[in-house]
């Protein structure tokens, strides 16, 4: 009878012990990922065909930072910083463009020393396409 009550009394405990290793929440888990941004448009060896001012130009983005400006058969350098879309472009020192860039297109404001103000523009390409 001992050996009964024993035996009976070890599986309440083994019972009641199993039911007690239920966690009491829910299981953890982790959020979703961040969805990855759009790549960034690299603009680094790239040539854009457009305007600056209303002059037609070309400006050739070099992978350092650095650009070339072309407008009839005069260069110019300058350099250029990218930062998500949006884009700063100096060149030789004088004038200064800030814009965004979507798709093949870039565009935005203009000024210069003289304090002359406008619009730029600038497709990604060959010129007249």
């Amino acid at each position: 009878m001992k050996r009964l009550f024993a035996c009976c009394f070890a599986w309440l405990v083994l019972a009641f012990g199993s039911a007690q290793a239920v966690p009491a929440r829910p299981r953890y888990e982790p959020p979703d990922p961040p969805k990855p941004s759009p790549p960034m448009m690299d603009l680094r060896d790239t040539t854009w065909y457009g305007h600056f001012f209303s002059t037609d130009c070309q400006v050739t983005f070099e992978h350092n930072g650095a650009l070339t400006y072309r407008r009839n058969q005069e260069t110019a350098p300058g350099f250029w910083k990218l930062s998500d879309n949006n884009v700063v472009i100096e060149i030789n020192m004088y004038s200064e463009h800030r814009g965004t860039v979507t798709g093949n297109v870039m565009e935005g404001q203009s000024t210069n020393k003289s304090g002359m103000r406008g619009q730029f523009r600038l497709q990604l390409g060959n010129p007249g396409k």
